[in-house]
């Protein structure tokens, strides 16, 4: 199984947003196409952020008493079952929309995160059971801050002060929703809670910590204990990062617990790549993972947008296959120079200007512990260069049209056929067949299959 599920948690503060996004450059670099979805995006594909629950009865006395909005509700409205989902958080900061405070105070009282426990639990397993259909037939490696072990311990713990156990049960219940992803937890950890807590007071705007404070102490658990301030704050957020690291340490899911106390940015994203090449990165493409770290390729290359682009990460390379690295590059002086002074001495060192089609490219090409490496440079993004596209077309194919379909590619390229020329032969295109994939970009699913059913009559 591949994971295609990357969960960032950690208390406010810990370095979750930082981590999350440098998952998503790490696995960007290889290749591996991932989708980042911060704390907060109103377009998550598995969370209710900023959305109204209403049963059908109360729906429909909103329209009514609010027949001035109901159009637009009724537009950004999903109905399940016998309620109606509203995104208003969406409406208002997004469309612009200005809500009376009496509409405004409705939105928020029926909001999936201020309901009953059981309630909202449910409807989150939901969603997520939903996501997991939807991402499993996808490419892509989702990264999520935030919302499968700290959500529910808010809304569990810190809102409604359930038992441990029913906190446990729903984060179970989520992990079992998304098992055929292949998730893996990240747990962002520090242990000076107090340092943390205060340190995020002073650097976000008084208006967070105000509500954030209130939010922590005037109800739950914070109120229970009869917890107030910014003392009383940091010790619900040490209840919740105990029961963190406990439900952390039941998971059936690959875990890591990486600390983040020092706030070292150097160690943290080391330790962290290395938790991901050995757990998230394809088994076939860890042994160029593990080279190109030892030789240090991304981290020299890193002004200029590297991506590793091929058949490695597409795993349909073959005897002699390229490590093909794609960079972003405008000043050309200055990349010759660094490529000619970190990789000059490799065996086979090559390196070649020139200009096609009115665009300046360098090819530098050596070998690296015996395996054949290519860097190409123009100025062009790396994710809009023809390798990049050429790759996410070919790994489309390859996921649509299954193992038979990639087994027949890997024969034509052992037999010296290039790569592009192979799926073109195996598909009938005619023409240039590296402008012929290209247009495929554009096509549907149901496109593609017949094109397949029509090559193979």
């Amino acid at each position: 199984m591949t994971c295609k599920l990357v969960l960032i948690e950690g208390l406010p503060g810990a370095g979750k947003s930082t981590h999350a996004r440098w998952a998503s450059e790490i696995l960007a670099e290889l290749g591996l196409e991932t989708k980042l979805f911060l704390e907060g995006n109103l377009e998550h594909p598995a969370d209710y952020d900023g959305v109204a629950c209403f049963p059908e009865e109360e729906y429909r006395n909103l329209l009514s008493d609010y027949s001035t909005f109901a159009p637009i509700f009724e537009q950004n409205s999903v109905r399940r079952g016998s309620h109606f989902f509203l995104s208003y958080r969406k409406l208002r900061e997004v469309d612009g929309l200005d809500f009376p405070e009496e509409l405004a105070n409705l939105m928020f009282r029926n909001d999936i995160y201020e309901l009953p426990f059981e309630q909202n639990a449910e409807w989150i397993v939901q969603k997520w059971t939903e996501f997991a259909e939807i991402a499993e037939r996808q490419e892509a490696i989702y990264i999520f801050e935030c919302c499968f072990i700290q959500n529910p311990l808010t809304v569990g713990l810190v809102k409604h002060n359930v038992p441990k156990e029913a906190i446990l049960r729903y984060v179970k219940r989520l992990e079992q929703a998304v098992q055929k992803l292949d998730p893996v937890v990240i747990y962002v950890d520090q242990e000076d809670v107090d340092r943390t807590f205060r340190k995020a007071v002073e650097e976000r705007p008084q208006t967070w910590s105000e509500g954030f404070i209130e939010y922590y102490t005037g109800q739950g658990y914070g109120k229970s204990c009869g917890l107030t301030g910014v003392d009383g704050t940091i010790e619900v957020l040490r209840c919740k990062r105990e029961l963190a690291l406990e439900i952390v340490d039941t998971l059936e899911s690959t875990t890591t617990i990486l600390n983040n106390t020092a706030y070292d940015s150097v160690k943290g994203k080391r330790e962290l790549a290395e938790f991901l090449s050995s757990s998230v990165v394809p088994h076939h493409f860890r042994k160029i993972d593990s080279l190109m770290k030892r030789h240090f390729f991304m981290d020299i290359l890193q002004s200029f947008d590297p991506i590793l682009v091929g058949t490695f990460p597409i795993d349909i390379q073959v005897q002699g296959s390229d490590l093909d690295i794609a960079c972003e590059v405008h000043d050309f002086e200055w990349f010759e120079d660094l490529v000619q002074r970190s990789f000059g001495h490799m065996d086979g060192f090559t390196m070649v200007r020139r200009e096609v089609g009115g665009i300046e490219r360098c090819k530098v090409n050596f070998r690296c512990e015996g395996w054949p490496v290519e860097l190409f440079a123009q100025p062009v993004p790396t994710r809009s260069q023809n390798g990049y596209r050429h790759m996410m077309v070919e790994a489309r194919l390859l996921k649509l049209f299954g193992e038979s379909f990639k087994r027949s590619v890997i024969e034509l390229k052992q037999n010296g056929v290039k790569t592009e020329p192979a799926f073109a032969r195996l598909l009938n295109l005619e023409g240039d067949p590296y402008s012929q994939l290209l247009d495929l970009e554009t096509w549907s699913d149901d496109a593609l299959l017949n094109l397949l059913k029509k090559s193979s009559d």
